[in-house]
Parts: C-alpha cells; sequence; structure tokens
C-alpha cells in the first residue's frame, strides 16, 4: 500500500541515512522491518557502515539516471528506466524502504545517498518516519506502545513518529 515514509539514521550528532520510502511505511510494514534489522545486526559494524556513506549530488544523481537510460535533463522516465535505476542502483529508490539498512550494511564500500531529511517536515505526504539514534546511550530502556502496552526490545533507541497525527513512540534497549 502506498504509505510514505521515512527511514533515517543519525549518527555522531548528523543525519547518515534519510531514505524516502513510497510503500508499506505503516508500523506492521516498514517499522517491522527497521525491528528487525536492529534485532540481528551488530551495530558497531552498522556504525561504520553508516560512517562511510555520503550524500550524492543532483549532477552525480542525474549522472546515474542517465546510465539507467534516461535522457539528461528530462523530468520524467519510461518505466523501463525506472525499474533499470532501481536494480542498479537500489539505495536511491523509492522503492527500497527499510532495506536500505541492509544495502548499508552489506555494502563493499560507501554508498552515495539520498539525503531525504526534509520530507520528514511534510506532515500530509510523510506518514511515518522512523528514526535510529545510534548516538542513544546504552543505558537507554524500553518505553511501551501507548496501544498495545507492549515492550518491544531492541539495540539502540528507534523513535517512530506518525507525522500524519503526531503520534511519538520512543523504543531502546
Amino acid at each position: 500500500m502506498g504509505t510514505r515514509h521515512l527511514i533515517a539514521v543519525q549518527h555522531n550528532g548528523e543525519y547518515k541515512i534519510a531514505q524516502y520510502g513510497q510503500w508499506d511505511g505503516y508500523p506492521s510494514g516498514q517499522g517491522a522491518d527497521v525491528l528487525d534489522f536492529l534485532r540481528r545486526a551488530d551495530l558497531e559494524r552498522f556504525k561504520a557502515q553508516v560512517d562511510k556513506t555520503g550524500w550524492i549530488t543532483d549532477a552525480e544523481l542525474e549522472d546515474r539516471w542517465v546510465e539507467a537510460g534516461a535522457v539528461r535533463g528530462s523530468e520524467t522516465v519510461t518505466l523501463e528506466v525506472s525499474n533499470r535505476m532501481r536494480d542498479l542502483y537500489p539505495e536511491l529508490s523509492r522503492d527500497t524502504g527499510a532495506k536500505v539498512l541492509d544495502i548499508v550494511y552489506k555494502a563493499d564500500g560507501g554508498l552515495q545517498l539520498r539525503n531525504s531529511i526534509e520530507f520528514a517536515q511534510n506532515s500530509l505526504f510523510c506518514e511515518w518516519a522512523y528514526v535510529i539514534d545510534l548516538d542513544a546511550p546504552a543505558s537507554c530502556r524500553c518505553r511501551a506502545t501507548p496501544a498495545t502496552g507492549r515492550r518491544w526490545p531492541t539495540p539502540c533507541c528507534l523513535r517512530w513518529v506518525s507525522t500524519a497525527s503526531s503520534w511519538r513512540l520512543a523504543w531502546s534497549k
């Protein structure tokens, strides 16, 4: 389902990942994927991988679109070109969602990512945002969700924000 969201990772006081996602942004979709990643990831390795990422420039992004078959300067592409771009550079695709965490985790070298952090300010279109705070102290404790009272331990603080309702959940180890 088209539920737009943002997957963000903060480390050393900066956002290092700010991935716009188009699909399944609700907690039982992308939220569950983020939690699953955090439960199985070696956070020290993830921090090292996150530190290797950087932001892609508009010119570099356009070069990648041209590589995928787009016409330079065009504002539209065919579905075939869009799919080729997604296959070549999944870390830049709106279809990737929380899988960007695994892509960064498993990358051989540093990746260039799109900085979509400003999308979180759009309360009409950004329905959910998931922020992994790698700077959070290890002593953080889990807080229950207001809806269920369940506790979901994760290896670091994870903040969920339903931007439509300003409902905030804090998750931590």
